[in-house]
This record gives structure tokens, C-alpha cells and sequence, in this order.
């Protein structure tokens, strides 16, 4: 596993409603690292891809780019010294996405089942 997925994987956990971290928000990378570090300690058999607590400017990179885009929802970041790698960046603000409103829906399920149902005996 990838550490990209090891993050998306750790923020979707972490930022599970209700989730204490989100009442942390404002927070830091190195302080957000250390969250990241001990969920996949407690969570992780997969020993591909792991956090130390020494990769803060690794976890910017990923941070800048899943604030691009993350399929799970989004992330809001501040970097406070204004230039990438500053090891400073801060999150401002996760919003997941319901799993519903991701569901892709086929031309038979977006049909009442009567139509649908006329449809097929026509």
C-alpha cells in the first residue's frame, strides 16, 4: 500500500463523524502525522507504506495533492509560511462525502420499477 493510500485511508478513519480530531481543526501536519502514525500502529497489518513520525514534509506532498483531489471527499489546507515542503502546512477542514451520493446508478435503477417493469413485457 502506498503511503497516498495509507493517508486517504487513515483521514477517512479519523474524520469519521463524530470524530474528536475534527474539533482539533486547525491542525498541524506534524501534529496530524502523529494521529496518522498511531492509527495505522492500531490499525494496519500492512508494513508497505507506513508513516514515521520524521516524514512531515512527505506527508505536505501528499496533503497538497490529495487537497487537489480525494475521492472521499474534501480537504481544505493552509500553508503558513506560504512556499510547499515548509513541514508548516496546516489542515483547515475535512468534509467527507456520503458513500450514496458517490454510488453510480445504471439506466434501470434510475426508472420507477412500473416503467421499468412495462418496458420489459412491451
Amino acid at each position: 500500500m502506498s503511503l497516498v493510500e495509507t493517508t486517504s485511508l487513515a483521514l477517512r478513519a479519523l474524520f469519521k463523524e463524530p470524530s474528536t480530531l475534527n474539533e482539533k481543526l486547525p491542525i498541524t501536519s506534524a501534529d496530524l502525522l502523529s494521529h496518522i502514525v498511531a492509527w495505522q500502529l492500531s490499525n494496519s497489518r500492512d508494513h508497505r507504506g507506513r508513516w514515521r513520525l520524521g516524514d512531515v514534509h512527505i506527508l505536505d506532498d501528499v496533503m497538497q495533492g490529495l487537497a487537489q483531489h480525494w475521492e472521499h471527499g474534501r480537504i481544505e489546507l493552509l500553508n503558513s509560511e506560504g512556499a510547499p515542503n515548509s513541514g508548516k502546512t496546516i489542515l483547515v477542514r475535512v468534509t467527507m462525502e456520503e458513500a450514496e451520493k458517490k454510488r453510480k446508478r445504471t439506466d434501470f435503477e434510475e426508472e420507477p420499477p412500473r416503467k421499468a417493469a412495462e418496458k420489459r413485457n412491451t
